[in-house]
């Protein structure tokens, strides 16, 4: 790791082909960058990944990163999605206070632990500004869990023969124009419970099914289906998670 002017430490793959791996635990106490932009991956392979309370990892990759090392803090901490790659978080059991800012490219994650469960609520566990959350098997998320989105909107991606179920508040803080749009030929499910501020927000189901306990109540979105190369579809069947 290296000090940049601002004090924000950087952990950067050089190579240009291939995936760099560092293994063992790490300790973050300060901001700190991981960069993946020159060709090649990037893979923490690790046990542990601690963060200091209040700290940001930002990611910032066009490459592919994976993290192994199991996510902890003992306060707020934060990973900051940029960049057009995929960051792959692949430990089950991850620490609920973490959340996750996604700006771009994509986060990928294929079960709840990888994300971790708040153990009391947060408006903004996840927030979307132009980034896209990447479900490959079933999730049910509770309703500790919300989700925020800025003026960019952001995406999430549904692999097909999978549901990703929310339960918690999701909210566009009164951004206006804001397209949230579903991909994936997956179920994108907003379980019972879940409650929405998205008076500003388009839900846009591009690809595969958004499915609603009850989509004749508070969902305040316009739901627009269909997309350029395929249609989705909104299907209001009044069940919970299966």
């Amino acid at each position: 790791m290296r000090a940049g002017s601002s004090g924000t430490k950087k952990i950067e793959a050089i190579n240009t082909a291939g995936t760099s791996t560092l293994a063992g635990a790490m300790d973050l106490s300060a901001n700190t960058t991981l960069a993946a932009t020159s060709g090649g991956g990037l893979a923490l392979t690790g046990t542990t990944l601690n963060f200091a309370a209040n700290t940001t990892l930002t990611v910032t990759n066009s490459s592919s990163v994976s993290i192994v090392n199991q996510l902890v803090t003992s306060g707020d901490a934060l990973i900051a999605k940029r960049g057009s790659g995929t960051l792959t978080l692949a430990n089950a059991s991850n620490y609920g206070d973490m959340r996750y800012d996604l700006y771009g490219g994509t986060l990928e994650v294929g079960q709840v632990g990888n994300l971790g469960e708040a153990s009391a609520f947060k408006a903004n566990k996840i927030y979307f500004d132009g980034g896209k959350l990447r479900a490959t098997g079933d999730i049910d998320f509770n309703s500790n869990n919300g989700i925020t989105l800025g003026a960019n909107g952001g995406t999430i991606d549904v692999d097909a023969g999978r549901t990703l179920g929310l339960r918690g508040y999701i909210s566009d803080i009164n951004n206006t124009g804001v397209i949230l749009t579903k991909t994936g030929a997956g179920v994108l499910l907003l379980n019972r419970g879940t409650s929405y501020d998205l008076s500003g927000t388009t839900l846009r189901v591009a690809e595969g099914v958004l499915d609603t306990w009850n989509p004749t109540g508070n969902l305040s979105a316009t739901t627009e289906l269909g997309g350029a190369a395929t249609t989705g579809t909104f299907r209001g069947t009044y069940r919970d998670w299966e």
